[in-house]
């Protein structure tokens, strides 16, 4: 079987960057080719396999001419001894109108209207029947291009495609920075004891293992640590059996620097750990008060995956 991919889905998703990912990987990836010549190119399976490339990936970007018909008439009658796999790339409107503006890139659907937000949005009703094709529907909304290419990557493993691992989204914060909250499961730690008041500590860290090992010394510590990953665990495989492309678990104290980065950093170590008894998530950790104005504080810097 030889694996053939098409990505596919919103402009400003990440189409493109997906398919340096299958390049990267040994794929011969063509960008915005013509469908109706896609199929010639597979009539020959000993010269495909002369070529020697590990499989083909095609990006497909929208237009307003585009005819669901015809590519799933195209797909369908593709050789048998291609393995396809079919991958839709999703985001939220107000983040792809961030990327346009950014980019200043023309949108595909802006001939037809005359704002951003509207070509978006009638883009996105377009392609509502492309996601009946897909394999896997992959939300970018949250994810950097970085991100994405590791969530790409680790889709393949060996020739096979397999599930896209759900990203795992670990954010400290300060509650007197932030009025809305940061996650889909908002901790509050504030009861923990305060290393602020400690006047020894309180220029240091959460990511520092003297700040790290006061606030696990607190008798809270350990049950809180217990129950949160209890609660996850009974979660995530629920949010993986749905589909999700992502779960936010934001983790919170006053301002951001002590104890919620303690409570992360665990968290993260705890699902990366080799001994833990969750598949097929991909954990990432973000310390928003230490990218902010305390991004200088003494100590460790985050690592940031």
């Amino acid at each position: 079987m030889i694996p053939i991919t098409f990505v596919f889905g919103q402009s400003g998703a990440g189409i493109s960057t997906a398919l340096n990912v299958y390049q990267d990987c040994g794929f011969l990836a063509m960008d915005n080719f013509p469908i109706h010549l896609i199929s010639q190119l597979f009539n020959d399976k000993a010269q495909l396999k002369a070529q020697q490339h590990r499989g083909f990936a095609f990006g497909l970007h929208s237009n307003p001419t585009i005819d669901i018909h015809h590519l799933q008439q195209i797909i369908t009658t593709l050789p048998s001894y291609l393995n396809v796999d079919i991958i839709f790339l999703t985001c939220s409107p107000e983040v792809l109108e961030q990327r346009f503006l950014v980019t200043r890139r023309p949108h595909p659907f802006l001939a037809q209207t005359t704002a951003l937000g509207s070509a978006i949005r009638l883009e996105s009703k377009a392609l509502e029947p492309f996601t009946q094709l897909a394999h896997q529907i992959i939300d970018t909304t949250h994810l950097s291009p970085v991100l994405l290419a590791r969530t790409i990557s680790e889709r393949f493993k060996g020739d096979t495609p397999i599930a896209t691992p759900m990203l795992l989204l670990l954010t400290s914060f300060g509650f007197k920075h932030h009025l809305s909250l940061l996650g889909d499961y908002v901790f509050d730690v504030r009861f923990l004891t305060n290393p602020y008041f400690d006047p020894r500590l309180r220029s240091l860290n959460g990511l520092h293992p003297e700040i790290q090992q006061y606030v696990q010394a607190d008798p809270n510590y350990t049950p809180l640590l217990e129950h949160i990953t209890a609660l996850l665990g009974h979660t995530i495989p629920l949010c993986q059996a749905e589909n999700r492309s992502y779960l936010r678990i934001a983790v919170g104290c006053t301002g951001g620097i002590h104890r919620s980065v303690t409570v992360t950093e665990d968290l993260r170590t705890y699902f990366e750990s080799p001994d833990s008894t969750h598949t097929g998530i991909l954990v990432h950790t973000h310390h928003t008060a230490l990218h902010q104005g305390d991004a200088e504080l003494p100590g460790p810097k985050p690592n940031i995956a």
